[in-house]
């Protein structure tokens, strides 16, 4: 997973040159596949009966996080001309159903620090980090489903991409 991480920090961040001598960064193009909704639900499905009221509430509340925390702390600089887009878009689009591993996983570098100011010490954060890293296993397991590094394009194709996606998808509500 950390190469993931890597790989896409690289791809967005640093500039391309192209044949024809200008620079270029990448974007990945949204809405993703598996988004982060579908990725929970995927993990929820496969845990089956093991499956606990605790653990979807644990995983709505870290698709909530996730939607809320996305424009904050999980963009990288040149992503946010795109999640305008989305941003200005619609009020019943959550991130969660636009981005996807990718991005869940920049939440998860930083979700130490937030669990970290829980007060608690006993069985309920215990409960919260064994559900985490449940999690990130099933991620791990499943990476290769969930990203698929050929999904970033040139900055400007992944823009124009989306708006003719948001166009369908508002035109459908």
């Amino acid at each position: 997973l950390k190469k993931i991480l890597v790989d896409d920090w690289s791809l967005i961040c640093n500039k391309i040159k192209s044949t024809d001598g200008t620079t270029t960064s990448k974007l990945l193009n949204l809405p993703r596949e598996f988004t982060v909704r579908k990725i929970i639900a995927s993990y929820i499905q496969n845990k089956g009966k093991d499956n606990d009221t605790r653990v979807c509430n644990l995983l709505e509340g870290l698709r909530l996080y996730f939607d809320k925390a996305l424009p904050y702390v999980l963009l990288y600089r040149h992503e946010r001309e795109q999640y305008s887009l989305i941003d200005n878009e619609d009020d019943d689009i959550s991130p969660s159903d636009i981005y996807g591993m990718e991005h869940l996983l920049r939440l998860f570098v930083r979700l130490p620090v937030a669990l970290s100011e829980i007060s608690s010490n006993g069985p309920d954060k215990k409960f919260v980090i064994k559900c985490f890293n449940d999690f990130i296993t099933y991620l791990n397991k499943n990476a290769d489903k969930f990203i698929n590094m050929s999904d970033y394009c040139d900055a400007d194709e992944a823009i124009n991409t989306l708006k003719s996606k948001l166009k369908v998808i508002t035109e459908k509500s």
